[in-house]
This record gives C-alpha cells, structure tokens and sequence, in this order.
C-alpha cells in the first residue's frame, strides 16, 4: 500500500509513497507534513512526499519496550512537535510451546525531531486503549478504551468507551458510558465537542457528539443503511 494525495474534488491525483506497508496518514495543522505508519515504523515526510524521516523506528513485537512497535498513527499536536499514536500488537496463545503474548494496545506519543517516545495510556495492561486524537489546546487527548469489559476479538462482549487524557496532571476521564462501542473520537475545533461512533442506538453506528465532561450527549447523523464511520471536523 502507498500514500496518495488528490484535491478535494477527486483530480490531480499524486503518489506520493512507493512502499508496501504505508498506511494511516495524517497532515500536520500546518499542512506542512505527513506522518504515517510505515510497515512497523513510524515516518514522517513533507506534504510533497519528500524528506520521508523514520521518528520511531518499530521493534520486535516479542522484546519492544511499551510503545515501540507496530505504531498506528493518531494525530499530530497543534504546535507541529508531536504525533500521537497507538500500538497495536495482539497477542498469542503460546501454542506449539512458543511463549503467549498478552494483547498491547497503548496510547503513546513521539517527538518528531528528538524521537523520544512518551507512553500516555498503559495501564490496565492488557486492555485496548487506542485511536487517539490531540485536543486543539493541545492539553488533553482523547481515545477509545475497553477496560471495563471482558472484550477479546469476536466474543461480541466489547464495551468500547470515549475517555479523556489530560496531559498536565495524568487524569482519566470516562466521557461515554454505555454497554455499545463508542469508537473513533476525534475534536471540534473549539474543543467543547467530541464527535464518535457508536452502535448503541443502530447496529450499523451513527455519529454523536459529547462534551469532554460527559454532558450534552447528541446523535448528529443517523443513516440506518449505512456505517456512520470515521467522523471529522473542518
């Protein structure tokens, strides 16, 4: 898989990667630069596809330290320094004597010109905390966290919940609270919403908005024929 641009209107399509593993791009606020996860790593490169930098170079899912392998891109902090993303590695039942592997799924961060990595969200271990996306003031990151259900891929049990990091004091905060899956968070550009997914009133999601205080709770766009997915701000 590579990386495409294209205007708005479909034309004037450019390729602007040749790999076989890039995926989950993401602009900079300043539309300067592309991160992107890049067949275990983590890049970023120039609008125009030049300057492709690794900032996190991926290990060994089996030896990594916490949020230093399979890097999936969230999102870019509002000063251009920084890029949220989150790991996602599945883990094993130790068949054929091999030993098993727990699920890591954490919340992590990057400093694109130092590298330093920073882990945001580890704990409960074992527990899916995931999709990441920087608040505008650049204070708070909000992601999707299943720690409050027994959840493993297709029991059909999963409680996917909105939570609010906030990067000053270390706080967790639960925004949603409702046994559906409430997925994708991403910000207004003011910061007084959170738009996501859920499948708590139609089995094939709609799209709601919350404030970060779990008040104010609206469904926005309710399509019963189709996937109400992926929700962004302009």
């Amino acid at each position: 898989t590579s990386i495409y641009v294209m205007n708005a209107d479909g034309s004037d399509i450019q390729q602007l990667t040749r790999g076989s593993g890039d995926v989950s791009p993401r602009w900079s606020p300043d539309g300067e630069r592309i991160a992107f996860s890049q067949a275990g790593n983590l890049a970023v490169m120039n609008a125009d596809g030049s300057g492709v930098k690794i900032v996190m170079p991926g290990q060994s899912p089996e030896t990594a330290p916490l949020c230093e392998s399979a890097p999936i891109v969230g999102g870019w902090s509002p000063d251009n320094k920084h890029v949220t993303y989150y790991e996602g590695i599945p883990g094993t039942t130790g068949s054929s004597g091999a030993t098993p592997r727990p699920d890591r799924y954490n919340v992590c961060a990057v400093d694109v010109e130092t590298g330093e990595v920073q882990v945001l969200v580890s704990e409960p271990a074992g527990k899916l905390h995931a999709e990441p996306h920087w608040s505008p003031d650049g204070k708070k990151i909000a992601f999707r966290d299943d720690r409050d259900s027994n959840c493993f891929p297709g029991s059909g049990s999963c409680d996917y919940e909105v939570y609010v990091l906030d990067l000053e004091t270390g706080e967790e905060t639960n925004v949603t609270n409702n046994p559906a899956l409430d997925i994708e968070p991403v910000w207004s550009p003011d910061g007084e919403w959170i738009m996501f997914a859920s499948n708590r009133e139609d089995v094939n999601f709609d799209l709601y908005v919350i404030h970060p205080d779990g008040t104010g709770l609206q469904r926005v766009l309710d399509d019963p024929e189709a996937k109400d997915s992926y929700p962004s701000w302009r």
